[in-house]
């Protein structure tokens, strides 16, 4: 069993949750907002989620300076580096590294989950058994997991991803290799993905130790590493900011995930909507 002290979990908390407005506002987006009447915000619902399977002193929320307030309010007692405020918003790639920065130099040998702080999940037992075992697999692997949703209808605001079968992942069904991913397409172009069943639903959260993290980013994002790996937990303002202004706005998904040869997708049991637009889009079996 890998030792649970090395997981850690990184929350992007700074999106201003634009696509669900009049509830979402820019001063408060819908990650500080208790959208399903819980009693619990959606930051606060994830960070909970994740305190599951990682100690919660190695969950780290990013998020941006004008909700520092919020998040430390929402989730009390955090220490300093668990919230780390950015000075303008890079997207998610530039906010990735700076949490990478900080966890290495606590932990070196940490296995990270990056997971987005307001999309919800339907089916806590199963989420925690999907998350547990797709950071075995980045135990075991020199490999970036991303977690799929089966899609219930031809969705156009969210992304996809095509998988393949590997005969040599057959000793678990639910592992597929990446072939491609597609954002947001056009309807008839979602409707071919949904028949032809090769496509899930990019849920937005994957899996990498943090050497095979760093590495995709020294080899696809040099100029972000350059200036995010240096920082660290004492790291002055002025520091972050430098590191903010020399990089390119760009995600992730697009400076990363994309490119590079050793992504995997598991396919989730758990329901998942990222709540955007002006419904909840369903994944069948869990939402009515």
């Amino acid at each position: 069993m890998y030792n649970r002290q090395h997981y850690y979990c990184v929350i992007l908390a700074g999106g201003i949750g634009s696509r669900f407005w009049p509830m979402s506002r820019p001063n408060h987006p819908k990650q500080f907002i208790d959208i399903f009447g819980q009693g619990k915000t959606m930051l606060q619902s994830t960070f909970e989620r994740y305190s599951k399977l990682c100690p919660r002193e190695n969950i780290i929320i990013v998020t941006s300076e004008a909700f520092e307030d919020k998040v430390r309010m929402q989730i009390p007692s955090l220490l300093d580096h668990q919230v780390l405020c950015e000075p303008t918003r890079r997207n998610t790639a530039p906010c990735v590294a700076y949490a990478a920065a900080i966890i290495n130099e606590i932990n070196p040998n940490a296995n990270i989950i990056v997971s987005p702080s307001d999309h919800a999940i339907f089916g806590d037992s199963q989420f925690e058994h999907d998350l547990g075992e797709a950071i075995s697999v980045t135990d075991k692997h020199d490999w970036i997991v991303t977690l799929g949703a089966t899609p219930s209808n031809p969705n156009t605001k969210y992304g996809y991803i095509q998988f393949a079968e590997d005969p040599s992942l057959s000793e678990d069904c639910n592992l597929h290799k990446v072939v491609t991913f597609t954002e947001k397409p056009p309807l008839e172009m979602a409707m071919q993905f949904i028949q032809s069943g090769e496509f899930l639903w990019n849920a937005g959260i994957f899996l990498w130790r943090l050497p095979v993290l760093m590495e995709a980013y020294r080899k696809f994002l040099p100029n972000v590493a350059d200036n995010f790996f240096s920082l660290g937990i004492a790291s002055p303002k002025e520091d972050i900011e430098r590191a903010y202004t020399a990089v390119e706005k760009i995600s992730v998904d697009f400076g990363i995930i994309e490119k590079a040869e050793n992504v995997h997708v598991m396919k989730s049991t758990f329901g998942w909507s990222d709540v955007g637009g002006s419904t909840c889009c369903r994944v069948v079996g869990w939402c009515s």
